[in-house]
Formats: structure tokens, sequence, C-alpha cells
């Protein structure tokens, strides 16, 4: 990872990371998404050791490997990352990158995708394979909050998504 001086002429900030993607900067450090290792890592922006905020261990379904991430956000405080992964949506914080992600949100048709936040109020996403943009909550109760999902009688439900004041 590089940064380009006031000459046009990179200057390497980060070394020896395999395939980042995804760079995202907030305050004073970065954060990028690391394809090999399923891993979400930071580093101070001015240049330092890299670190790992998460790395994906979690299987898809009951077995198999860990699936790749869909996307993330860091929150503007940078005490929160938001992570897409398969149909869901977690939240950690970044200070304990060993803690259990929570589920933030559950997507019954498709992944979610590029993150981006409303302020404090909405974690908004593409869903994958559907022409959507979802906003849940991020303060659903109870949590997760899901789209598209059936109850016991075979009703679509959705719990804790869209808020209104984003359309008006």
């Amino acid at each position: 990872i590089s940064k380009v001086n006031a000459t046009g002429t990179p200057t390497a900030i980060i070394t020896g990371e395999k395939l980042p993607t995804w760079l995202a900067s907030n305050g004073a450090n970065l954060f990028w998404y690391d394809r090999t290792t399923k891993a979400i890592r930071k580093a101070p922006a001015a240049g330092g050791v890299a670190s790992d905020v998460y790395v994906n261990t979690m299987t898809a379904g009951t077995a198999g490997p860990a699936p790749a991430v869909g996307g993330f956000v860091v929150t503007p405080d940078g005490a929160t990352i938001y992570i897409s992964l398969g149909n869901n949506v977690y939240s950690l914080p970044v200070a304990t990158p060993a803690a259990t992600p929570t589920l933030i949100a559950t997507e019954d048709h498709g992944q979610p995708g590029a993150l981006a936040l409303n302020g404090t109020k909405n974690i908004v996403y593409p869903v994958a394979s559907t022409v959507d943009v979802d906003a849940p909550l991020l303060a659903a109760n109870p949590l997760p909050a899901k789209c598209g999902l059936e109850d016991a009688t075979g009703d679509v439900i959705e719990v804790a998504y869209l808020d209104t004041t984003l359309w008006e």
C-alpha cells in the first residue's frame, strides 16, 4: 500500500501485504481487505505495523471453507466495523478483534455487498442477485434486522428494515 507524494512518486506505507483491496481510511488509520487471508486489516496511515481487525473463520453453512467478505465499512469514530459475509451483516468492535461478531442484519435473497452508513441510523447496501438496496436499522430491537425471510406460516417478513426518513 503506497501513497503518492507531491512529486508524484509513490512512497510505501505498508509492505508485504497479499492482495490488498477495498482500501478505506478513517482518521489516523487505513483499513483494507486481504483476499488471500480473508482478513480485514488496519495500520496507521503514516505507516507502521499492520494488524488484523477481523479474520473470517466462519464456514459457509455447516461445512466448507470460509466465504469471502462481501464488503466492510468502519464508523467515523473508528470504533466499530461492519462486515458483510454470506447473507449476513455483522458488527465488531475494532479495538477487540477477537470478540464474537454481532449479527446485525440477514437477507433471504442475496448477499449484501458494498456497505455504507447513513449516519448512525442505518447501514445501507446493494443486495447481489436482486435489484434491492436495503437499509436495516443499526439499533434494531430485536436484532438482527431481517429482510425477505418467511415466518412459520410462509408469509414474507421484514423486521427493523427501512427507516422511512431515508426517502422523505
